[in-house]
């Protein structure tokens, strides 16, 4: 975890110090997710998200996205007494290809993201006793992330993105599942709404 760290927190001093090579800013949303397995279902789990990102130009249009971002996932069942609240500290990395078209001579500015994502558990919550399960659960969770982007000036950003575990974040003692395979159980799946605002400008 230590290394994760170090690691953003030196990317973020150097995007202050050469500005003039990236782009970089904050961003904030709203969190629908569930968990698979955990027998509540659906995406009724409301949650916040807000960190910041950078953007370091590979090619022309295309950019790797570094961020870092709390979010608040977990599920939360029919009638909302049951489920589970787990928050994060999540270290994004991501590929970003800026789309650009003109249709009927309307100009899109459109974007497409993807990447893996490492969480780091902060704290997990039993909603139907309040209880903090946190012991119960691994504290590295592993994701993969895709979504778009949308420009709406030059500045602020809508983006909608999907999200998922790769393996089970449940601490079973004899090796985490496989989330693509089988009836995986204790497996984040979530979908995120936000809005980016760029500070740092090339």
């Amino acid at each position: 975890m230590k290394w994760i760290v170090t690691l953003l927190f030196i990317l973020f001093l150097l995007s202050g110090l050469q500005a003039q090579n990236f782009t970089g800013g904050l961003t904030s949303g709203l969190i629908a997710s569930t968990i698979n397995g955990d027998n509540a279902g659906g995406f009724r789990q409301a949650g916040l998200m807000a960190g910041a990102y950078v953007q370091y130009p590979l090619r022309e249009y295309l950019y790797l996205q570094p961020e870092i971002l709390f979010e608040g996932l977990g599920s939360r069942s029919d009638f909302g007494t049951d489920g589970l609240r787990t928050n994060y500290i999540s270290f994004p990395v991501l590929l970003h290809a800026d789309l650009n078209f003109v249709i009927n001579d309307s100009k899109f500015n459109l974007g497409l993201e993807g990447g893996p994502i490492v969480g780091y558990l902060l704290g997990a919550t039993d909603q139907n006793s309040g209880r903090n399960v946190t012991s119960t659960y691994e504290r590295l969770d592993y994701r993969l992330a895709g979504g778009l982007l949308f420009k709406l000036t030059e500045k602020l950003h809508f983006s909608a993105r999907s999200s998922g575990s790769v393996i089970s974040f449940l601490n079973q003692g004899n090796g985490r599942s496989n989330c693509f395979n089988g009836f995986p159980r204790f497996c984040h799946y979530y979908f995120t709404f936000a809005l980016r605002y760029q500070i740092l400008s090339r």
